[in-house]
């Protein structure tokens, strides 16, 4: 018999990985303007470059559809519906929002777009960090 350690870890591992399954294309497409933006790009440029590498986003929301699409094949007409709404709600997360939609907002935002945080400033939302002073113990 397992202790209640061991089956808490095991449902965290299990958690955490269904977590970083159903994070959607459209946050990956934000979080891939705002690392392209800090990287110091502007922001014309920085949705250009998540638009050309926004392709395992929407790979990975094809196949989160195709899961859901499976459902249709259920037999029974709640789960054909719920199957059938929930991958073509995805397909347009994926598509629309994702490639087009989110990073042409942002593109059009400008600076704007990271308002709260200044999340496009090099080195994070706090800006770049100095390196800390080292004292010679010898000269002191």
């Amino acid at each position: 018999m397992a202790s209640s350690a061991e089956r808490t870890s095991g449902a965290d591992s299990s958690a955490s990985t269904t977590g970083i399954i159903t994070v959607s294309p459209a946050r990956r497409a934000i979080a891939r303007l705002r690392e392209e933006a800090r990287l110091g790009n502007d922001p014309r440029k920085a949705a250009d470059l998540a638009v050309e590498h926004g392709g395992p986003s929407v790979a990975a929301g094809l196949i989160l559809a195709g899961t859901f699409a499976s459902m249709m094949l259920g037999g029974i007409a709640f789960l054909t519906e719920m199957g059938f709404a929930v991958s073509i709600g995805i397909i347009i997360s994926a598509f629309v929002m994702a490639m087009f939609l989110v990073p042409s907002l942002t593109a059009l935002l400008g600076h704007k777009a990271w308002w709260p945080g200044h999340g496009d400033a090099p080195g994070g939302a706090a800006g770049p960090t100095r390196e800390p002073e080292t004292v010679d113990a010898a000269t002191h």
